[in-house]
């Protein structure tokens, strides 16, 4: 990430129209666009696995499909690098003026999201000529779409869940 103004922007959509809907669709757009950052498959092209793409068809192949989800898993099961992905994928082939928003517990988490998200766009020749990487943000400016990670506190959502 470079600091100062950013350069503009590549306003071309992303050479990517296939065929599949849904689950499918998403992983046909990792394996073409998202280079895995760190862990197994470094610096590779993105597979999903079984397990994600069932986690990413229970909201993307859902009818009606919601419009808030949330999954719960243990640790090290690769949930921050899958939510950067659909991040990214919701960023670039969701609707006009997307505002991704990833609400994490605490700021490191919130961080981690943001910083694969980024690594992401960066090695990714397609995504990074058309994202604008800040230290907070990604930003698509030609379609006024925004990725943007959020602390937020159980007791601030709910009263009732305080004891």
């Amino acid at each position: 990430m470079r600091a100062g103004p950013k350069a503009g922007v590549d306003g071309s959509p992303l050479p990517f129209r296939p065929r599949s809907v849904g689950a499918a669709r998403f992983s046909k757009f990792c394996e073409s666009f998202i280079v895995t950052p760190r862990g197994t498959g470094a610096l590779q092209p993105m597979k999903m696995r079984p397990r994600q793409l069932d986690l990413v068809g229970s909201v993307l192949d859902a009818n009606p499909r919601p419009r808030t989800a949330g999954w719960m898993m243990p640790r090290g099961r690769g949930q921050s690098t899958l939510v950067a992905a659909l991040g990214l994928y919701d960023l670039m082939l969701g609707e006009e003026g997307a505002s991704v928003v990833v609400a994490e517990v605490d700021e490191r988490q919130a961080g981690i999201v943001v910083r694969t998200a980024a690594r992401m766009v960066e090695l990714s020749e397609d995504l990074s000529s058309r994202v604008q990487v800040y230290k907070d943000r990604l930003a698509v400016p030609e379609r006024g779409a925004s990725f943007v990670c959020l602390r937020y506190s159980l007791y601030a959502i709910s009263p009732y869940l305080r004891k």
